[in-house]
């Protein structure tokens, strides 16, 4: 990606300060009119630019408009890792409606679950998959619709706003049935400017996918690329399964930027040298604790590398907090990664269970506030009312530690040189 380097800050233009009253699509139709012949998206080999994959979100935002979609509207999209992927997720937000992303690999039983919870009278998928959606009335096969037409009526809703929904991920249903975590535009655009600033995201850069996107670890590459002009990445099945393909990829496109389940990142590794498993600028670490010694592992290896854990539910958007892996990694109670510090406009409290702050390092809660806390889950209001609690400290927050498998949490989870950033002024 050869070009000046571009700041985000200088990408949005003025919007650091109004970047809340912007919604997701906006920042990636804004991407697209700058830029319309750079690679937007690239899967095996193929390619979409920013133009083409307009073109295609359009198409597709006309056709759903057209069967009623718009705010608050939700969709499910059931699709393989593809170029239509992408398109169709934008396409989706193109339309004013929410997406809800549904892996093709799930049991029958957990799709056939979250689409009677969502009760959508509209479903996108392709003609593999035609089956998994038979309970939906209206469905759109992406592999049907043309690629480059002349678009017949409205591509864009007008009516949506940062208030709105943008996307439901699922959680993974361990502890009961899975729940909709529901995640309005305001949210995602806060975490995507957060964490573009807090990795030092600079534009073009090249961002490579390795999850799935039914789980929200995706979102931060998928839109961090999109909305700095960089180029996505997917990492096909193969690529993420075995070690040879991963490696081909790395070596042939050099990407700057991966985020990865260290577990899996340690299964493609096997024998190699851990420099071979490396992005060139960022390699970021979510979805699970990471085992000290393959961190330290990388570290040695990372020659200019930077290495970051990522913390964070579903229903806070992603991530909240990032621990930048340094020489020496700090001893936690919990013997794994601290959780570092919290991202912009957003609050972290170790409490009791009387919601005071702890500051003597005992264990206690994680509760976080601010800008990334999500909306609830969907059609639960129960569960709701026990999550997202009423905030003593600011305007929302939402209780996040019945997601970590912790019995406690502690100041050096955390990171000992982040203490003070935590407790209460």
């Amino acid at each position: 990606m050869a070009g000046k380097t571009i700041k985000l800050s200088e990408i949005l233009e003025g919007l650091r300060s109004e970047y809340s009253d912007c919604c997701l699509h906006e920042l990636i139709a804004k991407a697209s009119r700058q830029h319309p012949d750079s690679i937007a998206v690239l899967y095996e080999g193929s390619s979409l630019t920013y133009q083409e994959l307009e073109t295609r979100a359009s198409i597709l935002s006309s056709n759903l408009l057209k069967q009623g979609a718009g705010p608050e509207i939700i969709i499910p999209i059931c699709l393989d890792r593809s170029l239509e992927m992408i398109a169709g997720i934008y396409g989706i937000l193109k339309s004013g409606a929410a997406y809800a992303p549904i892996d093709p690999k799930f049991p029958q039983s957990r799709i056939d679950y979250i689409l009677k919870d969502l009760d959508s009278d509209i479903g996108i998928t392709t003609t593999p998959h035609l089956s998994k959606f038979e309970s939906i009335e209206t469905k759109i096969d992406l592999l049907n619709l043309p690629v480059q037409v002349e678009v017949d009526g409205k591509t864009e809703c007008q009516q949506v706003t940062p208030n709105n929904l943008a996307y439901i991920i699922y959680t993974s249903g361990s502890t009961g049935n899975p729940k909709g975590a529901c995640i309005e535009h305001r949210n995602i655009v806060s975490y995507i400017y957060a964490l573009c600033d807090r990795l030092s995201v600079r534009s073009p850069e090249i961002h490579a996918l390795a999850s799935s996107i039914a789980a929200d670890a995706g979102n931060g590459p998928i839109f961090s690329a999109l909305t700095t002009r960089g180029a996505l990445h997917i990492l096909s099945e193969e690529q993420t399964t075995n070690s040879q393909r991963f490696v081909e990829y790395l070596e042939t496109y050099q990407p700057d930027t991966l985020k990865i389940v260290p577990s899996l990142l340690a299964t493609l590794q096997g024998d190699l040298n851990p420099g071979q498993v490396l992005p060139k600028q960022v390699l970021t670490l979510g979805g699970e604790s990471s085992k000290r010694e393959w961190v330290v592992a990388w570290k040695e290896a990372a020659a200019g590398c930077e290495i970051f854990n990522h913390y964070g539910p579903t229903e806070t958007t992603v991530g909240v907090a990032t621990f930048q892996i340094a020489d020496e990694i700090p001893q936690t109670e919990s013997n794994s990664l601290p959780i570092g510090k919290a991202l912009n406009d957003t609050q972290l409290y170790i409490v009791n269970d009387k919601m005071k702050i702890v500051t003597d390092g005992s264990p206690g809660e994680l509760l976080t506030g601010g800008s990334l806390v999500g909306r609830g889950y969907l059609n639960n209001p129960e569960k709701t009312a026990e999550s997202f609690i009423p905030d003593p400290f600011s305007k929302k927050m939402n209780k996040t530690n019945t997601r970590d498998p912790r019995p406690g949490i502690t100041y050096s989870d955390m990171g000992q040189v982040e203490q003070s950033f935590y407790q209460l002024s």
